[in-house]
């Protein structure tokens, strides 16, 4: 689907959370913005001739519009699964689709502070265009532009893929004035 001057992959990535007996509660999806390379030493793929070289990655901020699942009606004090899974309906050929699926343990009381902006219908992008913000749905409790609370956490590893991320968004900008 080409949306404005770029390709979007549908399908390509999907996430749920899943309670204590496997039942899965939320799912979502990754809004495939562009497949690119963007973590590598040398990009071949942009978002006009998408694709993704062996040994690069291509990351998602989660400042970017519907990267989210609505917890709205949880049980916040649960330990859910979140299930991560990339490719699998293997439209893309890759080399090998056994390391397609990740699962990590997640607690929602640990929730990332922010601001609920507007009203929102539970699993509807609550942006169009325009500049990135975060919006958090989470209880009904909450009115908009309350305070949410949160615990982040970067990880060494993000934090340089992050200040990587940065200093070639300034190469790009530069070349670009």
């Amino acid at each position: 689907m080409q949306c404005h001057r770029h390709w979007h992959l549908t399908g390509f990535s999907e996430y749920a959370l899943i309670d204590s007996s496997g039942t899965v509660v939320r799912e979502g999806y990754k809004n495939g913005l562009c497949l690119m390379d963007v973590i590598c030493g040398r990009q071949r793929y942009t978002c006009q001739d998408q694709g993704l070289s062996s040994g690069c990655g291509d990351i998602y901020d989660h400042k970017l519009n519907c990267q989210w699942i609505d917890i709205t009606g949880l049980d916040l004090d649960q330990t859910y699964t979140f299930r991560w899974t990339a490719n699998e309906e293997r439209v893309i050929s890759e080399t090998d689709y056994t390391n397609n699926v990740v699962e990590v343990q997640v607690h929602p009381a640990s929730v990332r502070r922010g601001h609920v902006y507007g009203a929102v219908a539970p699993n509807q992008c609550p942006l169009e265009g325009g500049e990135a913000q975060s919006v958090f749905m989470t209880t009904g409790s909450l009115t908009p532009g309350e305070p949410v609370n949160y615990e982040a956490y970067e990880t060494p590893r993000e934090r340089r893929r992050r200040e990587r991320r940065q200093r070639r968004e300034r190469r790009r900008n530069r070349f670009s004035d």
